[in-house]
């Protein structure tokens, strides 16, 4: 604007029509400031104005110095304006640090903070769900209950209160709302579909793994019942195939990592310096599979349960494909250490462990665990895929 053949560059005195929401007082003052100055003090609280200014005035050098900040500065606070400023002003390093925040943030803190939560676009949210790097804390039906209560945020937003009470607040309104109302789920409705996105890309074949969850999930009436019908067809047949030896061994080579990526079980945990032993709960078809951690060591096992011998499969190997991530976070929340194992798959004899991944010396606790699992060949047709789903956003 103020250099080329810009008739602006000539003239001394320039009028520039504010139209940006963005640009404060402040924010101008920082952009104009920096043309006379090497080094440019960016508060947090100010860049997003500071951006918008730049933006307006063509000052490319200024939006490479406020991504840098905005990068170091993601934080609960700042996530959502940043992640917005960055879609409105190009910053796409912006975008993936944003992103890259919530991934790892969104199940282990966001989802207590409900004002933070709230303010998660639908489209931004599907995005999130969807991503392979997403750090599902305990279960995808935790991811389900996240997304529940995200929905009650969006559909009362005069509601004000404390992550605790938003989950309870949202089963309340999600239960009277199935026990009053005949008819479509919430997500089929006028109300609910514009906010169906997020729920659609979830694993929803592992939503039906567990009595209880199923439970929850079909008296809510949020999700649409055509979403499920088929998962039940594709678990029953697996299953079949398993238990009369119709599954090869080596049926994870046909597995591609995209194919993983996006049909593995998610689950995770906060793991602390002490020695534990758990399993994730839920229908495994016939795998008992139990993981501990002890002395900075990470095992998996394959159990084999007296007490339910009809139900644990009795083949002496089943193939497992598994890829385990452990991440630490500073005290914004930002990755200070990551360690992933690559893709691997595993025949486990029954009763076998297998060390799965080493926690450095140096690491300090607590540290987030991400599992991804598969111990089934999925049909990928589409006779398997729940239908109506909403198409990726």
């Amino acid at each position: 604007m103020f250099s080329s053949n810009w008739l602006e560059s000539r003239a001394a005195e320039v009028t520039i029509e504010m139209v940006d929401p963005n640009i404060t007082l402040a924010g101008l003052e920082l952009a104009l400031g920096s043309l006379y100055s090497d080094e440019v003090c960016l508060p947090p609280a100010d860049v997003v104005s500071v951006v918008a200014a730049a933006a307006l005035l063509q000052m490319d050098g200024l939006l490479a110095q406020c991504a840098e900040v905005m990068c170091a500065c993601v934080s609960a606070r700042t996530v959502v304006p940043f992640l917005e400023a960055a879609a409105a002003y190009g910053l796409d390093s912006v975008q993936r640090c944003c992103r890259r925040w919530l991934q790892l943030n969104l199940m282990t803190h966001v989802n207590d903070l409900p004002e933070v939560l709230r303010q998660l676009p639908a489209p931004e949210l599907a995005r999130l769900v969807a991503s392979p790097e997403l750090l599902v804390h305990q279960t995808e039906f935790s991811l389900y209950v996240l997304l529940k209560t995200w929905l009650f945020l969006r559909l009362h937003p005069e509601w004000r209160g404390a992550g605790r009470e938003a989950i309870t607040e949202a089963h309340r309104f999600v239960q009277q709302r199935a026990a009053s109302v005949s008819g479509p789920t919430l997500l089929e409705t006028a109300q609910g579909a514009p906010l169906a996105g997020p729920f659609g890309r979830m694993r929803l074949q592992h939503l039906v793994l567990h009595p209880f969850d199923m439970e929850v999930l079909f008296s809510d009436r949020v999700v649409p019942t055509g979403w499920l019908g088929g998962l039940f067809r594709c678990h029953w047949l697996t299953l079949l195939r398993l238990d009369q030896g119709l599954v090869q061994p080596d049926w994870c080579r046909a597995v591609s990592q995209q194919q993983f990526e996006a049909c593995a079980l998610r689950c995770g945990r906060t793991l602390d310096d002490r020695r534990c032993t758990w399993r994730w709960t839920g229908f495994n078809f016939g795998l008992d599979l139990v993981m501990s951690h002890s002395r900075r060591q990470i095992a998996l096992r394959r159990n084999s349960r007296q007490e339910l011998p009809l139900l644990i499969s009795q083949a002496d190997r089943r193939t497992v494909l598994y890829r385990v991530r452990v991440v630490g976070l500073d005290e914004r929340r930002a990755v200070r250490f990551e360690l992933a194992t690559e893709l691997r798959s595993v025949q486990l004899a029954r009763g076998q462990q297998v060390h799965v991944l080493t926690v450095p010396p140096e690491v300090a606790y607590p540290l987030l665990l991400s599992v991804n699992i598969m111990t089934a060949p999925i049909s990928w047709t589409p006779t398997c895929a729940a239908s109506g789903r909403p198409a990726p956003g």
